[in-house]
């Protein structure tokens, strides 16, 4: 049985941004994501009892990419949950506007309206926000420095901890983006189960880097699971 991983990694996910759409008049540059984990639920039309199940990340635009080094938002984050009362994550990460790469802030949170008091806490840390601007839908491609408290279900098969739905299939290669897409496309064709999202992604254990396909699925299982990490392994040894 593989061991626990409890680390911080990067998460790599392209789906597609807009300017957030809210009653709130903000100065800050917020994107919101208009279509969240797409693997899955564009297959089908989103249930409408599902549809308050998916999760709200908004992603706040910086000015600078200093504002999101790691130590020093983690810290800043910290002393934010310190004094703030509503539940939130935020992780520092990357994206494109007008394939320009920006830095960014993603924010998790369950009303919008919580927002403006999250934004100048972070202000007030000496975090710099781009100014607001009206972005029409795009796609990007989104990388996430975040932490990830993964428990194992299986050999090199893990479940998020923080996220139910979340799954994560250890790969023995990394690999950039576009190959990533190839494969995962490919592995999907060839599933009788293509009902979910996949990402990459990578964490850190004391041998060094570990390389996952992240999983979003409801309705999953463990075989499911093995199946669709043997079939991403077949295939990357294929074009890797």
């Amino acid at each position: 049985m593989s061991e626990k991983i409890q680390s911080i990694g990067t998460l790599w996910k392209k789906e597609n941004l807009a300017s957030l759409e809210s009653e709130i008049v903000f100065s800050e540059l917020l994107l919101e994501d208009k279509d969240p984990l797409p693997g899955y639920y564009d297959h089908f039309a989103i249930p409408s009892q599902e549809k308050n199940m998916i999760p709200n990340w908004i992603f706040a635009v910086l000015k600078s990419f200093k504002s999101c080094e790691d130590d020093n938002f983690i810290r800043t984050t910290q002393k934010i949950r310190q004094s703030y009362k509503h539940i939130f994550s935020a992780a520092g990460g990357q994206l494109t506007i007008s394939n320009e790469l920006v830095p960014c802030i993603r924010f998790q949170i369950n009303d919008f309206k919580q927002l403006p008091e999250l934004l100048k806490l972070y202000a007030k840390h000496g975090i710099a926000f781009a100014p607001n601007r009206k972005v029409a839908e795009y796609t990007s491609l989104i990388k996430i420095s975040k932490y990830f408290d993964l428990e194992p279900m299986a050999e090199h098969i893990y479940h998020d901890n923080d996220l139910s739905d979340m799954y994560y299939i250890e790969i023995p290669k990394g690999m950039d983006w576009n190959t990533f897409e190839q494969i995962a496309r490919v592995v999907k064709n060839n599933c009788e189960h293509k009902v979910y999202d996949a990402a990459l992604a990578s964490v850190y254990n004391k041998s060094g880097v570990v390389d996952l396909v992240r999983i979003y699925d409801r309705h999953t299982n463990i075989d499911i699971l093995k199946d669709i990490r043997d079939k991403f392994i077949k295939e990357s040894e294929r074009l890797l």
